[in-house]
């Protein structure tokens, strides 16, 4: 299995993503399920390439930095009021998504984010 999509107010919990089923997942799509956190199991999918996290109430940038092979991270429309490259070191996202936040917070070292090609931060808070 390459690809799970679980919208519309699934529930999730650690069990699921860490589930042997889903090791080899390549894209995971969590969007709109209210989630407040990531599931910490996200980091077992060594696999995940595309992570789909838009449309829930999210604080924060979730840590990421053991997927080795996340490409792409879509978090727009959350709640996220701070950005910090930290939590997205070590990874390979060439695609970080973050519209439509609360961001007014930016700490972010570029040395953190080599691969990143694409970056959106319209429709936040920021003020500098």
């Amino acid at each position: 299995m390459k690809f799970i999509c679980y919208t519309l107010y699934s529930i999730i919990d650690d069990d699921l993503v860490v589930g042997l089923f889903f090791i080899g997942l390549r894209t995971l799509d969590l969007s709109e399920n209210h989630l407040i956190s990531c599931p910490s199991g996200l980091v077992e999918l060594v696999h995940l390439e595309i992570l789909y996290l838009q449309r829930n109430k999210l604080e924060s940038v979730p840590d990421v930095s053991k997927a080795k092979n996340l490409k792409e991270l879509y978090l727009q429309n959350n709640l996220i009021t701070e950005l910090s490259s930290e939590g997205l070191a070590m990874t390979k996202i060439n695609l970080l998504d973050l519209r439509s936040n609360k961001i007014d917070n930016l700490d972010i070292n570029c040395d953190d984010l080599e691969f990143l090609e694409r970056f959106y931060l319209d429709n936040n808070e920021i003020s500098q």
